[in-house]
């Protein structure tokens, strides 16, 4: 998972996050936890907790920062919301990635087709 890597937060604090919320929480975690780092669902994931450190207050970290695995157990810890609430956010997050991704992908591929016409 993204997780692993060092410009998001160690891979060690993973495990514990999937004790923050309800049994629906926990599978979505252990679920990335093993999906690589450039998996969109990873990317999601990490980006979604990035946010809700914005949205508390707590110190934003610039991009290539780490977000530490207590950062991360204490961003969840403080999210008021519920375990759906949470899941919704994560989705809607998943969703906006995927289609970014899909946009670039589209813009290159005409910028390639363009040069070779």
């Amino acid at each position: 998972m993204a997780l692993y890597n060092n410009a998001l937060y160690p891979s060690y604090g993973v495990a514990k996050l999937r004790t923050q919320k309800g049994a629906r929480w926990a599978k979505l975690v252990e679920r990335l936890r093993h999906l690589p780092s450039v998996d969109p669902q990873v990317m999601a994931f990490t980006l979604l907790m990035r946010r809700l450190q914005k949205r508390q207050g707590g110190d934003v970290l610039p991009h290539h920062a780490s977000l530490c695995a207590v950062c991360a157990l204490e961003v969840l810890s403080s999210f008021e919301g519920t375990e759906q609430e949470l899941l919704d956010l994560y989705h809607r997050t998943l969703e906006e990635l995927t289609h970014r991704l899909q946009t670039r992908r589209v813009r290159r591929l005409s910028r390639v087709a363009a040069k070779t016409a």
